[in-house]
């Protein structure tokens, strides 16, 4: 039986065990003692999880030490006809499912179309996951991108900007009807509405308008998540890390190329933080209208919304031929400069509602009161 059965259960045998009196302390009393039952049920699933994944993790970065040995295996002088590059993808997206944890894969092939090269691709979204203070883990993302050409193959490592901690995990958990059983699943489910939100925020200062997007709310599952964007203060060593870099392996030469940091200018980059869930059985009624439009929102704009999601993971914005190529082969339909301007200009109206605004000022001052608490 589901965890929010078993709450509403509980709650509902309260009242047939104690017909009289209905003492209200007393059933305020029980369901205070299952909400911490939950938490801590929450608690434990979310630690057994990170367990697990430090555990499974054989490699700083996440992949087997071979796994470009294993990429690169079949090139040689000649180039690959199209079969054979299908089935060279097909057999490394067996291999890094069999070998890669806490992760999600996305594939993609394209058969050749006129003048289009042939090409196939596996990228892995892999969770990381860096100890905090008082036992806290901070949750982040890197994704590897393997994709195959008939005349070579390029690599490309990128940093996701997203963060999230144990406690959101534990909220996910707890709260969320639909059942999570991967962190990394999770975590990828996140990407939805910022990416949006960035490019909103930047037509609105080319229009002489504030931002306004810092602090942001987005659909997930039966709830929504509240987070904000933080500006992180780098050193040098820790710019050139996140920065994403793409290896073009062809006629036997590796050449690595530095690409641009969507996310970075100067010495700050971009930090999206991801600090709670509330699931649909605690959504007030401005949430729920908010989550009823984001809805919508997300289903009539979805493929828009994919191709912001994936420009920095997948870089779009490198140069040619890398950036252009990348969004030509991942990018299928591909939306209009009219799609982007009506995505923008609806989500544009969402966020200047009363709704969003009143969640927004009420999500700042409920962290403002938590940072004051002892």
């Amino acid at each position: 039986m589901h965890a929010r059965t078993l709450r509403r259960v509980s709650t509902e045998n309260s009242c047939i065990l104690y017909p009289r009196p209905q003492n209200p302390l007393l059933c305020a009393s029980m369901s205070s003692a299952s909400t911490k039952s939950q938490a801590k049920l929450a608690r434990q699933t979310v630690t057994t999880w990170i367990d697990k994944f430090e555990r499974s993790k054989q490699t700083p970065h996440g992949l087997p030490e071979d796994v470009l040995r294993h990429a690169l295996e079949g090139y040689g002088a000649e180039s690959l006809t199209w079969p054979s590059l299908r089935s060279k993808a097909q057999d490394f997206n067996r291999y890094v499912t069999s070998h890669v944890t806490d992760c999600t894969i996305h594939r993609v092939l394209r058969r050749p179309i006129g003048r289009k090269e042939p090409g196939a691709s596996v990228s892995i979204y892999r969770l990381m996951a860096k100890p905090l203070r008082q036992a806290e883990t901070l949750f982040g993302a890197n994704t590897y991108t393997f994709t195959f050409w008939c005349s070579g193959l390029w690599f490309l490592s990128t940093t996701d900007p997203l963060f999230t901690t144990d406690h959101f995990h534990q909220r996910l958990v707890e709260r969320a009807i639909r059942r999570h059983e991967s962190l990394a699943e999770a975590q990828d489910s996140l990407s939805i509405l910022w990416p949006m939100l960035l490019e909103l925020g930047e037509q609105r200062r080319k229009q002489g308008r504030r931002a306004n997007v810092t602090n942001f709310i987005s659909p997930l599952a039966d709830g929504l998540i509240f987070g904000e964007m933080q500006k992180l203060v780098m050193n040098t060593e820790m710019t050139e890390l996140a920065a994403p870099e793409l290896i073009d392996f062809q006629n036997g030469l590796a050449l690595t190329h530095r690409l641009f940091d969507f996310f970075c200018n100067g010495d700050k980059r971009l930090l999206i933080l991801v600090r709670t869930f509330v699931g649909s059985d605690k959504l007030k009624d401005t949430q729920r209208r908010l989550k009823e439009a984001l809805d919508r929102y997300v289903r009539r704009h979805s493929v828009v919304i994919e191709c912001l999601r994936n420009r920095s993971r997948l870089a779009f914005d490198a140069d040619a031929p890398y950036g252009p190529v990348h969004h030509d082969l991942f990018v299928v339909p591909q939306p209009s400069a009219t799609d982007y301007q009506r995505a923008l200009a609806e989500l544009d109206a969402i966020t200047s509602s009363d709704d969003w605004r009143s969640e927004i000022d009420r999500s700042i001052e409920n962290r403002s009161r938590r940072h004051k608490e002892p």
